[in-house]
Formats: C-alpha cells, structure tokens, sequence
C-alpha cells in the first residue's frame, strides 16, 4: 500500500537538489514550463504542483515549473 507523506518545499531550490530530495520518498518529477529570469541560476524551481505540506502519495509526479536565462543578444555582422 501506498503511503501518504507531507509535500516537501522545492521552491527556491536548485533542480539537481530537488531530485535528491524527491528520490528517496519515490517522487517523479516533470519539468512544465520554462520561465526567462536572468536574476535567477538556470534550473531555480519557482513553482511546485502539489504544493508545499499537501498530503500526497508514492510515486505521484510533482510538476515544476523553472527559471532558465534569456538568449544572449547577437548584433548582427554589418561588414
């Protein structure tokens, strides 16, 4: 049978310590979106689905949405 275990806070935290986090409860994770923040490390979770202290199961999928950089501007070559 499966256990139910309180939703760890994944917000603010990197994507690689999320995993950490998440494997030893047996949690997947699924990347939904993608936000642009150049204030923000690539790979920064914003947004978690459950949230943070929701009652859920065993190898239930968490969905995450993280921050990624904005593409380096490139002028264009006028030779």
């Amino acid at each position: 049978t499966k256990q139910s275990i309180a939703m760890p806070n994944l917000t603010g935290s990197q994507l690689t310590q999320a995993v950490k986090i998440c494997s030893p409860l047996r949690l997947r994770i699924e990347i939904i979106e993608s936000k642009i923040d150049s204030d923000l490390p690539d790979g920064t979770i914003i947004k978690q689905l459950p949230l943070a202290g929701n009652m859920i199961k065993e190898r239930q999928t968490v969905f995450l949405v993280i921050s990624t950089h904005p593409q380096p501007l490139s002028a264009p070559s006028c030779i």
